[in-house]
């Protein structure tokens, strides 16, 4: 086995044909990325190998997994706007409505407020706010 054919994903060892890789590494930048790591987490109190283990998973949960915080935040604030959208097209559907029955009750009338008609003898004066 070779060792300069290791590749690196996270903290698991993959052969070099894995399609999703961040580097590539040997063996020994390996073990010495792990003795780093385990230094850190000494430094501040993390070496007892089970917290050790618990915070790396929140932080992996929290950041980079698939459902990670910011996705949730994303999320979030796409449901609230997609909300306020539903609210708005609601809306205009009511008015939509509203108008349909005015249409069918008083054609002769919607026609000369909306589209500006008039009969041939007479003059439409348009006045704008």
């Amino acid at each position: 086995m070779l060792q300069r054919d290791i590749q690196v994903k996270g903290c698991f060892v993959y052969p070099k044909s894995c399609i999703f890789t961040l580097r590539i590494c040997t063996m020994d930048q390996v073990k010495k990325l792990l003795h780093d790591i385990q230094a850190v987490a000494h430094r501040y109190g993390l070496s007892n190998r089970y917290v050790f283990t618990l915070c790396v998973f929140f932080i992996w949960i929290a950041f980079f997994d698939r459902s990670s915080i910011i996705t949730q935040v994303q999320l979030s604030q796409t449901i609230d706007r997609l909300e306020e959208e539903k609210v708005f097209y609601q809306e205009k559907i009511a008015e939509a409505k509203v108008d349909r029955v005015d249409i069918e009750v008083n054609k002769e009338k919607y026609a000369r407020e909306r589209y500006f008609m008039h009969m041939p003898d007479e003059e439409v004066f348009i006045i704008e706010r």
